[in-house]
């Protein structure tokens, strides 16, 4: 049985975690189109990744579009944390949980370690507004023990080993080091798991 697209929702009177998986959900929302641009334009959030910089509204609405054609063809699922008070778009999460092979989809670790085979791999961002208060370590415990009742046999992030707050996030969660992985730029990539 191969995990639904709707791995994890989260309703609570504080946040609301949701796929996102249609684009007639979100691709006319201002408020998430800002919220993604708000996001991935943080200095903060992207000091690590700088690639996944988005400096306009109408990027903000192309990662929207490429995020849900990304999850309707092969390799995962985007889900969204919205701040409820606020009614404001605050965090992402990715989850890359298999590749399709014909008509086959199976779960596969994108960076090929043997090892890791039958793992899937998340990815998360969360404005620095909100940083420190357990958010993502809630939102994650709750996604990794669903993950965990799929196919798949271990969960792994991949985070730079500079980036502490996400190492913090993944210790509390009792992710265990795998190994490292150098870059061409010297950057050093710890890739932590659970099984």
């Amino acid at each position: 049985m191969y995990p639904k697209p709707n791995l994890f929702s989260m309703n609570s009177p504080k946040l609301t975690v949701m796929p996102v998986v249609s684009g007639a959900l979100f691709e006319n929302d201002t408020k998430f189109i800002k919220g993604i641009y708000e996001l991935f334009s943080n200095s903060l959030v992207i000091k690590d990744h700088p690639e996944k910089r988005i400096d306009s509204l109408e990027k903000a609405e192309e990662w929207i579009l490429q995020t849900i054609l990304t999850s309707i063809v092969k390799l995962g699922q985007a889900y969204v944390i919205k701040e409820n008070d606020d009614d404001r778009f605050i965090g992402v999460i990715e989850v890359i949980f298999y590749e399709r092979i014909g008509d086959e989809r199976k779960f596969v670790y994108r960076n090929d370690f043997p090892f890791l085979e039958g793992c899937c791999e998340i990815e998360f961002w969360l404005h620095p507004d909100y940083w420190n208060d357990g958010i993502m370590t809630l939102i994650l415990h709750q996604f990794v023990s669903n993950l965990l009742k799929t196919e798949a046999v271990g969960v792994v992030a991949t985070v730079l080993n500079s980036n502490e707050p996400s190492l913090r996030v993944l210790e509390k969660l009792k992710f265990k080091y795998i190994t490292s992985l150098v870059r061409p730029n010297g950057a050093v990539y710890v890739h932590l798991g659970k099984m």
